[in-house]
């Protein structure tokens, strides 16, 4: 930058396939995972006029410099640009497309996080941003919590570059349990447990959302943790109905849970919902 070079130019993500310029030098260094006594480069590239979170308007859609940082565990990183931005870049919510998954509706770290389900860093970068401060609405407009979101998951997300969404059976369960379960350490009052999103979700719980989707690790956690069973979403249905009336038809070997079979999905689901 001493010598001219503009430190504002944006250049391709490595991980985008719409093939237009949204990465700023900081997403470039965060992506490495500097983590260190480099952070400094930081500071320079905020003084240059690199904006924090990577968007000078509004049409960028690509996952944040914060975003990367968390998702490589770069925690000290992450805590510079929390600090810099005086907080702002841990709850801002951002439609993303970028490594790994695209998901277009505008969604904060957290929500991201839950949504990658990564099995060797997820439960680290989830446990990160629940210490410092995390949201627990992850999408403001449909009022979708982080709870909504990991019942959710995989319905309405793919993979970069991949035109079909992402499967059931492509999905690591174990990880999506043990995300829901740190979730819950810190998301467990009843009010939490039982909110409701918007009326564009016909004001369904997560509870609705793990019955229907046959999440039963969630719906396992979730009633344990002591979520209303009896709730009816805007449709009139409660979690067992939606439940039955999704599952009771379901034809077995479809890979649900990443095992090649939904045979008992029902079964275990009820035994708790009843």
């Amino acid at each position: 930058m001493h010598h001219g070079a503009d430190a504002k130019v944006r250049a391709l993500s490595p991980f985008d396939s719409s093939k237009e310029p949204n990465w700023t030098a900081l997403h470039f260094f965060t992506d490495q995972a500097h983590n260190g006594d480099d952070l400094g480069i930081v500071d320079g590239l905020i003084t240059a006029g690199v904006p924090i979170d990577g968007r000078d308007h509004d049409d960028v859609i690509t996952e944040t410099p914060f975003h990367i940082a968390v998702r490589k565990t770069a925690f000290r990183l992450a805590d510079k640009l929390i600090s810099l931005s005086n907080g702002t870049v841990l709850n801002s919510s951002v439609s993303t497309r970028g490594a790994m998954l695209t998901y277009h509706h505008p969604i904060t770290a957290l929500g991201r996080v839950i949504a990658l389900n990564a099995r060797h860093s997820g439960i680290r970068a989830v446990r990160y941003l629940l210490s410092t401060g995390a949201s627990f609405v992850v999408e403001a407009k449909g009022n979708v919590t982080a709870l909504h979101l990991v019942a959710l998951v995989p319905a309405g997300i793919r993979y970069e570059g991949d035109e079909n969404k992402l499967g059931q059976g492509d999905f690591h369960w174990d990880t999506n349990s043990a995300i829901v379960e740190e979730l819950l350490r810190h998301f467990c009052k009843q009010n939490m447990l039982d909110q409701r999103g918007s009326s564009k979700w016909g004001r369904v719980t997560a509870l609705h959302i793990a019955a229907e989707n046959g999440n039963v690790g969630v719906v396992e956690a979730l009633v344990r943790a002591g979520a209303s069973r009896e709730l009816r979403c805007d449709d009139g249905e409660m979690a067992r109905e939606k439940a039955r009336k999704k599952w009771s038809s379901v034809v077995p070997d479809s890979g649900v849970g990443g095992e090649g079979k939904n045979a008992g999905v029902l079964e275990k689901m009820l035994a708790c919902l009843e």
